[in-house]
């Protein structure tokens, strides 16, 4: 992918002393965001592979359902057992505080699949069709049954398990559950509170995969199971083995980040992918 490319293609430029007509610099970092079992918060470099524990829930276990806010480079999650909402800024140190939230939705309802778009933290209520949101913005965010899922027949989709969801930055909430691999556009959301998902694949290779989005959408995800890494394509939920990222921690939950690349970069990485080839390396992808 283009992005991996001009990760390496930055390097070696800086490296050689290469003048292209333009200042050389290093493309900037892609990281995503996971939850372990422990309660630890990591960022981890897809471009390097190097991982960094951020912070730690003063619980110590059970968080799920993270969500990044890149705006305001702010993590969200939650804890499943009473439903408490935790934020970490970056950078802010070593501490996650409590978010004070409306009392709308029950504390037992399991939002451990989440993401965030716009200014809203969104989930889809384990085993159900209904997604929730917040505005994360306001004074006391408060949860609301924003829309329930159908069917291109407009039949209701029941009994959802996941898996786990990812939003692109386009809007496109892309769900990938043990009956198949969905995708909803959230712009789309009718009067009545409906929302179709288009079933892309009931052969869904991600369904054990927590998921993110990297910086130019590009769709990976981590097997909790056993560690290893995987892009998963947007298009039917299949999956390419990654290598060159860490197996441990094996994470609850993921969620993307959306840092920027220079324009420079991307220009001249056109021109040089022949000569420098991918910075991770993809192997032969298993089911």
């Amino acid at each position: 992918m283009l992005r991996h490319l001009i990760g390496k293609l930055g390097k070696s430029l800086a490296a050689m002393g290469l003048v292209l007509g333009v200042g050389v610099g290093t493309a900037s970092a892609d990281f995503v965001y996971g939850v372990d079992d422990s309660g630890h918060v990591w960022s981890v470099n897809t471009l390097n592979g190097s991982k960094s524990q951020l912070t730690t829930l003063p619980t110590g276990s059970g968080a799920n359902g993270l969500a990044f806010d890149s705006a305001n480079k702010t993590l969200y999650f939650r804890l499943p057992q009473n439903g408490q909402m935790y934020r970490y800024v970056l950078g802010s140190g070593s501490n996650a505080s409590t978010v004070t939230m409306g009392a709308s939705v029950p504390t037992v309802t399991d939002s451990s699949s989440a993401s965030f778009y716009g200014s809203s933290y969104y989930f889809v209520n384990q085993g159900t069709n209904e997604l929730y949101a917040a505005d994360m913005s306001a004074v006391t965010p408060t949860f609301a049954k924003i829309a329930t899922f159908i069917d291109a027949n407009g039949d209701p989709l029941d009994g959802l398990n996941f898996g786990d969801i990812a939003i692109d930055k386009n809007g496109e909430l892309y769900m990938s559950t043990y009956t198949g691999f969905y995708k909803a556009d959230l712009n789309s959301i009718s009067g009545g509170g409906t929302l179709v998902a288009d079933l892309l694949s009931s052969n869904n290779q991600a369904a054990t995969l927590q998921l993110a989005f990297e910086t130019g959408n590009t769709l990976i995800g981590q097997d909790h199971n056993d560690g290893k890494w995987y892009e998963v394509s947007t298009a039917d939920g299949s999956r390419t083995l990654l290598s060159g990222l860490p197996n441990t921690p094996m994470f609850r939950d993921l969620a993307g980040s959306t840092a920027p690349e220079p324009a420079s970069l991307v220009m001249m990485g056109l021109g040089a992918a022949a000569a420098l080839g991918f910075a991770r390396r993809r192997v032969k992808a298993h089911a």
